[in-house]
């Protein structure tokens, strides 16, 4: 299994980094409909749109991507996260942060678990701000 892992994520690195669009992480307003700008939404109490804009580049720039997609539009390995669908979790700010930091052993619908933070070494402010940014785009 864990051999399989490890090359379902070989995968997803090559598939993320050679269909990765250009989008300029960092961007502010419109759509998130995978084009790189970030949502104005009405966020969580304790939130803020700089969190998200950090979010934003802490997941393009990190492991999440690698599954997730840049701009979280999904790949063949993990879900998308930018169209309100949930399979693991309610969606909410704080289950957002609790997929984050534990990861999924036993995803519902894609083939490879989810290590803890993806597997990259994230702060405690890296996670709430990727969930941050996560919760926005998903809105």
């Amino acid at each position: 299994m864990l051999r399989r892992t490890a090359a379902l994520m070989a995968v997803a690195m090559v598939t993320a980094c050679g269909g990765a669009d250009d989008s300029t992480p960092g961007t502010t307003g419109g759509s998130a409909a995978g084009n790189g700008a970030l949502p104005m939404v009405e966020l969580p109490e304790g939130v803020t749109q700089d969190m998200v804009a950090a979010g934003q580049q802490v997941f393009n720039q990190q492991t999440c991507f690698t599954c997730h997609g840049r701009n979280a539009t999904g790949s063949p390995l993990a879900p998308a996260l930018n169209d309100g669908e949930w399979l693991n979790t309610d969606g909410s700010f704080d289950e957002i942060v609790r997929v984050i930091r534990e990861g999924v052993a036993q995803p519902v619908q894609f083939p490879a678990p989810m290590p803890a933070m993806g597997g990259a070494p994230l702060s405690e402010d890296q996670i709430r701000q990727v969930a941050a940014y996560v919760y926005a785009v998903s809105r």
